[in-house]
């Protein structure tokens, strides 16, 4: 049985919720209009956030330069408090990012060389990420690829997009003509270099038809090469560390050509150019025409080189394949980018790298991968987001065979990013002596001893 107290209440809350419901209805009328719109209603939310400006200074161009200044517009549009100063200076840029720092003008956000990253860290200049992305819920090391955040004793300094690593591109065309089997696409068992080599002399002819080792070659007159040889120090290192040696040693004190590894490599190198004779000397090398025009001619058979030929073997529309770089003793490869970094100066470190997330982030901004690599393991893991990637983009069935596996597992970080005093001690002095020793004018022994020599004191170690 009801009492009469309980009838009282229960009258007292169905007026109650009566008046709720009408009190909602009077009172968000117009908010309810807005919202339907989508502005009054993000504008009350913003007006209570501080309102902060961003500066961001990077070097890009073109097409790249176009969708970064669409992704700040989306950013903005998104976070109605935060303001994004966008600067991009395609000439000049070392001098103009010194020039602001030693300004105390420092932008946010730079774009930075990726050999100066954990230095400028180190140094002060720039802020470590790891903390910064960590209270937003992301651990840089398991979310990132190595290149693209190179960490450093559990710090980070920078951020990138689009880190690239070597590839063998070879001329299917040529291989058609041949009958020759294409090169193994197994990141994991790639071709040996002796495979490599032996190949290369099947596509290899003097104007006479003749192929090295017949009687009758004429090395001087060679119409197409098989391989064009890797002696730029970028593209020697991985061979060098599928050897187990490097430019420098594992310390970073000594060189590391000064070894059983190093030396095979130099000579299979030479040997490429003046035994085998499968590959031109400098001299002739400078009077081929670009890679490009030289596959297209059928002059080059193979040559090595980095993923960013890719879409300009495409784009002429040459019948081409990749495959992994050939190996010595293991698989090998390696993987940069040029990065993005937060001043030590910001006053918005938090919103920079917020910033920075949203714009570096292919899940959050899809459109920086219409040119660039995932800078994400799950991108090339996660085998749906992977199939969207490259069947939405420019590429040919091999990519997916190739490029997941050397991104995710296989590339390192190379000395040209963690070695220090890199430019002077391998752009200098080693490059120097090889191209002396590959130029067939000084002898193996002489151009190593003359690399010990001449960076004797100069070793500083590793990042």
């Amino acid at each position: 049985m009801r009492t009469p107290r309980s009838g009282f209440v229960r009258c007292f809350s169905l007026l109650f919720v009566l008046a709720m419901i009408l009190g909602l209805v009077v009172g968000c009328g117009p908010a309810a209009t807005t919202a339907t719109t989508g502005t009054t209603a993000a504008t009350t939310t913003t007006e209570k956030l501080e309102k902060v400006t961003i500066t961001y200074l990077n070097w890009n161009g073109g097409e790249e330069m176009r969708l970064q200044q669409e992704a700040i517009a989306e950013y903005m549009e998104k976070n109605k408090n935060v303001t994004i100063e966008g600067q991009w200076v395609t000439e000049n840029y070392d001098s103009k990012i010194n020039t602001l720092i030693a300004a105390d003008q420092t932008p946010d956000i730079y774009y930075i060389n990726e050999y100066l990253a954990v230095e400028w860290g180190e140094k002060g200049v720039a802020l470590d990420l790891a903390p910064l992305f960590m209270e937003m819920g992301v651990n840089m090391v398991d979310t990132y690829v190595p290149s693209a955040i190179f960490p450093y004793e559990d710090k980070v300094y920078g951020l990138s997009t689009g880190p690239v690593c070597l590839l063998l591109y070879y001329n299917k065309a040529m291989f058609d003509d041949y009958g020759l089997a294409y090169p193994k696409t197994d990141p994991k068992a790639p071709w040996t270099w002796a495979e490599m080599v032996e190949t290369a002399k099947q596509l290899t002819f003097d104007t006479s038809g003749n192929k090295p080792g017949d009687a009758s070659f004429k090395p001087k007159q060679i119409k197409s090469y098989g391989m064009l040889a890797p002696s730029f120090w970028l593209f020697l290192q991985p061979i060098l560390y599928s050897d187990n040696a490097g430019y420098a040693n594992e310390e970073g004190k000594a060189t590391g050509l000064d070894t059983d590894g190093g030396r095979e490599v130099l000579k299979a190198v030479y040997d490429l150019i003046h035994v085998d004779q499968v590959s031109p000397d400098a001299a002739v090398a400078k009077t081929l025409p670009g890679t490009t025009q030289a596959f297209k001619n059928k002059q080059v058979g193979m040559t090595i080189s980095g993923t960013w030929e890719y879409q300009n073997f495409m784009k002429e529309g040459i019948d081409f394949g990749i495959a992994p770089l050939p190996m010595f003793a293991k698989p090998s490869n390696i993987s940069w980018a040029a990065t993005n970094q937060i001043s030590a100066d910001s006053k918005n470190p938090k919103e920079a790298a917020k910033f920075l997330r949203f714009l570096t982030d292919p899940d959050d901004n899809p459109r920086q991968l219409e040119i660039n690599f995932p800078n994400k393991f799950s991108w090339y893991k996660d085998e749906s987001k992977l199939t969207s990637w490259i069947e939405g983009g420019n590429f040919k069935p091999d990519f997916k065979q190739v490029i997941p596996l050397i991104m995710a597992e296989i590339a390192v970080t190379p000395e040209n990013v963690n070695l220090k005093n890199f430019n002077k001690l391998v752009g200098e002095i080693a490059q120097a002596e090889i191209d002396k020793y590959l130029a067939d004018n000084q002898d193996l022994e002489t151009t190593i001893a003359n690399i010990v020599k001449a960076s004797e004191g100069q070793w500083q170690g590793k990042w």
